[in-house]
């Protein structure tokens, strides 16, 4: 029962660990995403005929940043 109890403990530490590395790389990559929005949003305000490709227009619109120019067809 022992062994069984320390197993356990170690099984439920890594899972924690885990899901703790996990958060923290998707908090960081959400934050790399609106710097990346928000230098395409300045991009968009400096240069004449600007544009989006759907994929970063969809990924800015995920973070609520509107970026006025047009999207790449």
């Amino acid at each position: 029962m022992k062994n069984f109890t320390s197993n356990l403990i170690k099984t439920i530490g890594f899972i924690a660990v885990v899901f703790f590395v996990g958060f923290v790389f998707l908090q960081g990559l959400n934050k790399s995403e609106v710097v990346t929005c928000n230098e395409l949003k300045s991009q968009a305000s400096q240069f004449a005929g600007f544009t989006l490709a759907q994929w970063q227009k969809d990924m800015c619109d995920t973070h609520n940043i509107v970026i006025d120019a047009p999207v790449q067809k």
